[in-house]
């Protein structure tokens, strides 16, 4: 349990930045669904720079989890 402790406090900052990242990837996503009725460019671009920013979460959260910081 103390391991997890530790390991959250180091990584905390980063950990909230990452969960910020991952919603405002989803809000681009659904946005982008809903719009692309009305405006099929911007809803296009919604979606792909909600996507990208939802997989650079994937990555950096994977990155920071199971490679761990060497801060």
């Amino acid at each position: 349990m103390y391991l997890i402790y530790t390991l959250f406090a180091q990584r905390s900052p980063l950990l909230i930045v990452l969960l910020l990242l991952f919603v405002l990837g989803t809000v681009l996503l659904i946005s982008g669904v809903k719009l692309i009725r009305q405006n099929k460019t911007v809803g296009k671009l919604l979606i792909v720079l909600g996507s990208v920013l939802i997989v650079v979460f994937f990555y950096l959260f994977l990155w920071t989890i199971l490679i761990g910081l060497n801060a």
